[in-house]
Formats: structure tokens, sequence, C-alpha cells
């Protein structure tokens, strides 16, 4: 921004008298200081319309109500504006695809010691936003958000604790049925974000701690229903989750031929 038009606390201010108007949400006009070159700009009273984005027009109000910082740099924007417009002798800059800066042709009255700048704020689009319902729409978002992000963090952790469980399933009952307490815990919070390939995977390695205990009819049933979801639910014809499910079915197998043969050897 120009240097000379930063507002001063110096003794050698200029005063410029600007205001804001929003019909839908509140208006405001403040007495400003600035150095004698910044004022110099604006000798005389102007009157602007500047269009913005609906949010865009929510937020810049809540700054101008609470932030004297804000306003301040906002109106020596302002100024700088004017310079650009009346440089290209034109009535309107285009800002960007969501904002229009418009000089219309002024109506106020001077003031009797001081310039004076309006800014009327108007949406961009025909239709004015009340924009309340749907910042407290975006913070019931907002939080369904964080709490779908930290369930997945959960579920991460469960993930990898149950993993190392289920490896030493093989060896020990007791890490198998913490194996299976977790994925329980999986299940659960895979329904609760509610997604389906989750759920079906939590399935699969409930199988597994079942197969590891010596529960086949269990896990071998666990398996089927996974199966046939897969063939009736699109959703869950992904590759990943098809290759454990066959990957459960062969592990099915190998542990009850393991068991068998084990059982023989020791008949034997």
């Amino acid at each position: 921004m120009n240097r000379q038009l930063i507002p001063s606390q110096s003794k050698g201010y200029q005063k410029l008298y600007v205001e804001y108007k929003d019909n839908n949400i509140s208006s405001g006009s403040y007495l400003l200081k600035f150095q004698d070159r910044s004022v110099s700009q604006a000798s005389r009273s102007c009157d602007f319309e500047m269009q913005l984005h609906p949010q865009w027009k929510y937020y810049m109000v809540l700054q101008l109500q609470n932030s004297r910082c804000f306003r301040m740099k906002f109106f020596c924007w302002i100024l700088v504006q004017l310079q650009i417009i009346e440089g290209k002798h034109q009535s309107s800059v285009k800002l960007c695809e969501h904002c229009r800066l418009t000089q219309l042709q002024s109506k106020l009255p001077s003031h009797p010691k001081h310039p004076k700048i309006k800014v009327k704020l108007e949406t961009l689009h025909d239709t004015l936003h009340n924009m309340e319902p749907e910042i407290e729409w975006s913070i019931r978002i907002l939080q369904q958000m964080l709490e779908h992000l930290q369930l997945e963090a959960v579920f991460a952790w469960l993930s990898t604790l149950g993993g190392a469980h289920s490896a030493l399933g093989d060896y020990f009952n007791k890490n198998a049925e913490i194996a299976w307490e977790l994925s329980l815990k999986q299940l659960y919070i895979a329904v609760k974000i509610g997604n389906p390939t989750l759920t079906a995977h939590c399935k699969l390695f409930m199988s597994i701690s079942l197969m590891q205990r010596g529960h086949f009819i269990a896990a071998s049933k666990i398996i089927r229903s996974v199966t046939i979801s897969i063939v009736n639910d699109k959703r869950l014809q992904e590759r990943r989750l098809i290759n454990c499910c066959k990957a459960a079915k062969v592990r099915l197998k190998y542990i009850r031929q393991q068991r068998k043969e084990t059982r023989n050897g020791v008949h034997s």
C-alpha cells in the first residue's frame, strides 16, 4: 500500500469522515485521522458502491464493526482505488471475480469541516443473502468434520495395535482375544463413520481372531457374509477388500488343515 495513505497519529494530521452502509446487517460512521498528503487525495466527498460475494460481505462488515485497524486500512485502500479509477478515467474497477468497486455520482453534502467518503456494500448476486444460517450450518459441519477426523485417527491407532495382537494371536490365545476386542471397537467406529468398506474389513479382522481361537464355523459365516456383501454392493467391490476376503478364506483353510494335522499327530 502507498505509504502516504497510511493513517498517522502525528500532530500534523487532517481528518476524513467515513461511512459504510449495509442494509442487511448494519452501518457505521467514523472520523479517521490521516497524514496531510493522504487527505489531499480525497478533498471532496465521494460515494462508492462495493459489490461483494455474500460471504465476503458478511465477514467484511464484522471486521468493520470490531476492528479499528481494519477500518483505517480499508478506507486507505478505498483512497488508493479512487486514485486508480480517476487515473484510468473509469467509473468502476473489477478487483476480482467476486468483487467490484464503483464510484457513484456523489449526492452527499460536503461536510462542514472534513471531506466525506461513503461506501455502500452490496451483494454481487441479484439475491441478497442473510449469512447467519449459513455460518451456523458451517459451524455444525466443522464440528462433524473434526469428529470424523478424530474417529479416523482412533481407527488407525486401533488398527496398528490390533495388527500386532493378531500376529501374536497365532501363538497366544490371550492376544487373539485382545485382537477380537480391538476389532469390535474398530467395527463400532466404522459404523459411526458410515464407511461400509471399513466395516467389511473389521468383520474380516474379527473372523481372523475367531479362527485363531478355533471357532472355525463362526469365522466361516462372517467371511461368507462379507463375500455376499461384496457381490451385492458395488461400493464394496474394491480390489483391496476382495484380496483381503480371499486371504481370509485361504488362512481359514490353512489353520483348519494345520489343526487337523496336529490332532492326527497327537493321536498317532
